[in-house]
């Protein structure tokens, strides 16, 4: 009897919360930078309160980040630190606020000035990984690689993640849903097209794509989103659209692609119950829940990643579920030893 090739591996992370976190307070840092200009009469928690009630308000006028509204993410951001800071100075001062203080925190927060990994861990184990992932591309004797995993980030926010990451010293790729197209379900619109041959004849990043909201016109839970990764995914290996097989979800049944079509389980690390674990469960993806306590989130208890899936094939034949774990670095080395472990050569 023929032996079935398992899925491929598609492993996405939240951005922030999950792989990066402000170094400081994001009001301190806007205290910080509005005082190095000359600004003043406000406290950090003025800066706090403002942005509080402004922040909502930005993404009710112009959802997305102004996706919808033709207006970059810089123009966004420009325009909600104006709100923020317009009431706290003088009328005087506001032409500053333009001049300097925008563009000075547009840069912090769109590099290694403004975040951080959540844990020193996190680069090295996704070099790690990346490393682990090269292997798996060369073909072994008398047969194909066991799988390919693509890796991404799949996040509630704009296109200064990319930059971010790469600034923190990850290699990220340049694949990703263009985003000059009206707002549709479709996926045709992906941009750059993927290189042919995929991972075998394409150099393999850290990351191999972002997934933003600004960039689908959908947040997290919203199905769009993931669906999009998928699509992403499939792209970065050069690969056709998946196709379902059906809703039987028995072993080995609705766990391999039709003929054309591409497999894959999906695994998706956050931090936020219900944008990450519910949306990606509900979308047939497994979740992983990080991080300590949640103030005001009603979050069931989960079983631990680390020691219910006893392997990677333990998640290929079952139904999307949620896990949690202490950290994506947690989760990051589970999965570095699972490949390391996966990948020896035949009869090792």
């Amino acid at each position: 009897m023929a032996r079935l090739q398992p899925r491929n591996i598609l492993i996405c992370f939240d951005a922030f919360g999950t792989l990066i976190k402000p170094r400081r307070a994001v009001p301190t840092q806007y205290g910080e930078v509005a005082r190095e200009l000359g600004l003043s009469g406000f406290m950090d928690a003025d800066i706090r309160n403002s942005f509080k009630v402004e922040f909502p308000q930005m993404m009710k006028e112009y959802p997305y980040y102004g996706r919808d509204s033709r207006m970059s993410a810089e123009e966004w951001w420009t325009n909600l630190i104006h709100r923020v800071f317009n009431p706290l100075v003088r009328e005087e001062d506001h032409q500053i606020i333009s001049e300097h203080l925008a563009p000075r925190l547009l840069r912090r927060f769109s590099s290694a000035e403004g975040y951080a990994f959540v844990d020193d861990e996190i680069g090295p184990l996704l070099r790690e990984l990346r490393h682990l992932r090269r292997q798996q591309t060369g073909h072994r004797s008398g047969g194909p690689p066991a799988y390919r995993v693509a890796v991404g980030v799949l996040t509630n926010s704009d296109d200064r993640i990319p930059g971010v990451l790469t600034s923190l010293g990850l290699d990220v790729g340049p694949l990703r849903r263009g985003s000059r197209l009206p707002r549709t379900d479709g996926l045709a619109d992906l941009s750059p097209p993927p290189p042919r041959g995929g991972f075998a004849e394409a150099q393999q990043h850290d990351i191999d794509f972002c997934c933003t909201s600004r960039d689908v016109g959908y947040d997290k839970p919203n199905p769009a989103m993931f669906r999009t990764a998928r699509a992403l995914a499939n792209a970065s290996i050069g690969a056709p659209e998946e196709e379902h097989v059906g809703p039987d979800w028995s072993r080995g049944r609705a766990l391999w692609p039709r003929r054309g079509g591409t497999a894959w389980t999906s695994i998706l690390v956050g931090d936020d119950y219900k944008k990450d674990v519910c949306g990606a469960v509900g979308s047939g993806w497994h979740a992983v829940l990080v991080g300590g306590e949640r103030d005001g989130e009603d979050v069931p208890s989960l079983p631990d990643f680390t020691t219910s899936a006893s392997s990677i094939q333990d998640l290929v034949f079952c139904r999307g579920q949620g896990f949690g774990a202490e950290s994506a670095a947690t989760a990051l080395r589970w999965l570095c030893e699972q490949l390391a472990k996966y990948q020896r050569p035949l009869g090792a």
